[in-house]
């Protein structure tokens, strides 16, 4: 297999896996909420307009990408100085929501937080807010971030990126 088939081999094998587990799930048992992109209400739809413009303002002009929750919104507030010297030189675009879980982040990327952008590496953090009491169990999260996240944000983009390279984390919980 040559290098530029690799990475659509990895997304054939990622969205056959993602068939399976959907298959698997049909058969009566309750879809994880995390896995159904669901939009927010109020200032994370505020924001997320916001980060449409954003994009539409970056198209082409986007290398990076980091595509999370509070910990990704973070890099515009404390982290701003940081950002500053480690990132914004490499054409970074922040594309964080405080608050968001993996349903939130999925409703986003079909939604135009990814539109005309095509950059070389994708970050993503999510999953954190998924966690906790009456909240998804930790398969339903990792269904969420590395499932269906990864094949969404592959799909997302509206021409393929042979160069694209998508570096998950898993939201790991702050607390029991």
């Amino acid at each position: 297999m040559s290098t530029a088939q690799k990475p659509a081999h990895r997304l054939l094998m990622s969205v056959a896996l993602f068939l399976v587990l959907l298959t698997a799930r049909v058969g009566g048992a309750e879809v994880e909420s995390s896995i159904k992109p669901v939009p927010r209400e109020g200032r994370p739809m505020e924001r997320h307009v916001q980060l449409n413009e954003r994009t539409k303002a970056s198209a082409g002009k986007v290398d990076l990408v980091f595509i999370g929750d509070s910990i990704t919104q973070g890099w515009e507030g404390a982290g701003k100085a940081v950002w500053e010297k480690r990132y914004a030189g490499r054409k970074a675009h922040n594309l964080g929501i405080g608050g968001d879980r993996t349903q939130h982040v999925l409703w986003r990327l079909e939604n135009g937080n990814l539109d005309g952008l095509e950059p070389k590496v994708a970050v993503v953090m999510i999953g954190t807010n998924n966690s906790g009491k009456d909240r998804n169990t930790p398969g339903g999260i990792v269904e969420g971030v590395t499932v269906n996240g990864a094949v969404t944000l592959s799909v997302a983009f509206k021409t393929p990126l042979p160069v694209l390279r998508i570096v998950k984390l898993l939201g790991v919980p702050l607390a029991p």
